[in-house]
């Protein structure tokens, strides 16, 4: 078996403790004032009147840095029993509508233990999926991407006897498989492509985009099976 991981950081367990430990202490923002102003640590972006803008143009590492204190301030939110503030589901549209912005809020908020609340709460998963549906590309692909490497890279760690490693791949696996789930009914070509890598890692389609995707990171045969498995459980639920 070849090593899934490459330099995909979506499934690296280092990449996730290098991110995890530490949460940012920054105001909150409530229904009853105007939006605090706030600058992020490695990101200039500011929760005000320029967030929009700025989110639509950050770095893909800038994009970690706002991921990680959004999805931590969706959280609080969710924990006090509101729905996620309008503020903040603006911020994550506009994060979302480019690649550097999307990938960042992926690989920080699929990796990220304090941020499940996002993943089993409906509100947070509502958010989230009124945000992709706002803003299809990238995160139709990059969801279905996620999905495969995670589920390919635990299987790896598993056969390599990490549990631990593999406990943290099932986790963005997880959560990756449930928003897909919420939104199959509504996300115009999500389906297919589902439905396409499915058949590439059964062996039915040699050729094609999600052939190459598979044959480029070079799962093995116990790795397809896997992906196949658990794409076949996503698409029942249409």
């Amino acid at each position: 078996l070849t090593s899934p991981l490459g330099s995909c950081s979506i499934c690296s367990s280092e990449f996730r403790r290098s991110i995890a430990p530490s949460r940012p202490q920054i105001p909150r923002l409530r229904r009853d004032r105007a939006p605090i102003q706030r600058t992020c640590v490695m990101a200039d972006i500011r929760f005000g009147a320029d967030s929009i803008a700025s989110a639509q143009s950050v770095s893909f590492q800038e994009a970690q840095e706002v991921a990680i204190q959004l999805g931590m301030e969706m959280v609080d939110q969710l924990k006090e029993g509101d729905n996620v503030l309008s503020e903040s589901k603006e911020l994550l549209s506009a994060l979302l509508s480019h690649s550097d912005g999307a990938r960042g809020w992926w690989v920080t908020s699929l990796t990220v233990a304090d941020m499940e609340p996002l993943f089993e709460s409906k509100k947070g998963s509502d958010a989230m999926a009124v945000a992709v549906l706002a803003n299809p590309d990238p995160s139709r692909k990059l969801l279905t991407m996620n999905v495969a490497m995670s589920t390919a890279t635990a299987e790896y760690w598993t056969e390599q006897g990490a549990e631990k490693n593999a406990e943290g791949a099932l986790l963005t696996q997880r959560r990756t498989a449930r928003l897909l789930r919420a939104l199959l009914p509504s996300l115009s070509g999500l389906q297919t492509a589902l439905e396409q890598l499915k058949l590439a890692a059964e062996g039915e389609e040699k050729e094609g985009e999600w052939a190459e995707f598979l044959n480029r990171w070079n799962y093995g045969t116990k790795q397809r099976q896997a992906i196949a498995s658990v794409l076949a459980q996503v698409l029942e639920t249409q």
